[in-house]
């Protein structure tokens, strides 16, 4: 079995780092769960996790999951398994292609994100006035896109 600690989120030069905090999406009757739309069993799987990565314009989803199986599910107890462990192991579970856009959709109903520069990562920044940006970005002059 690998281990892999999961640390902050990275990439290849980091030049942007933050933090992310995400709002359960409100349930709903007749509304898939976010277990549902991850394709896991609530009885064998408990979510832990969640990557989104965006490359090229494209959307990645990864779960982490605790394997119920593993365990004896009458003992799901966070503080036990890392007493066991030291740490929690995981299983990451990549959401194939077609099911991340609907899950991103679904699965929170509020996302946020905030990255400042690296070299300001321990710095307060205070927000003294506001202004709006009149730029009008056009995708097709992106060099991403040519």
């Amino acid at each position: 079995m690998t281990t892999e600690p999961l640390g902050p989120a990275t990439t290849t030069w980091n030049d942007y780092v933050g933090t992310a905090a995400a709002d359960d999406a409100d349930v709903r009757l007749g509304s898939p769960s976010l277990y549902q739309l991850a394709g896991l069993n609530r009885d064998r799987w408990r979510i832990v996790g969640v990557d989104l990565q965006v490359r090229n314009s494209k959307p990645e989803v990864t779960i982490y999951a605790v394997d119920l199986a593993q365990r004896d599910p009458d003992r799901w107890d966070i503080e036990q398994i890392i007493d066991d462990h030291e740490r929690v192991p995981v299983t990451a579970i990549e959401l194939s292609e077609p099911h991340v856009e609907t899950f991103l959709n679904d699965a929170f109903r509020r996302i946020a994100i905030r990255m400042v520069s690296k070299g300001l990562r321990d710095a307060s920044l205070v927000v003294t006035d506001r202004t709006s940006s009149s730029v009008t970005l056009d995708p097709a002059s992106s060099p991403r896109h040519n």
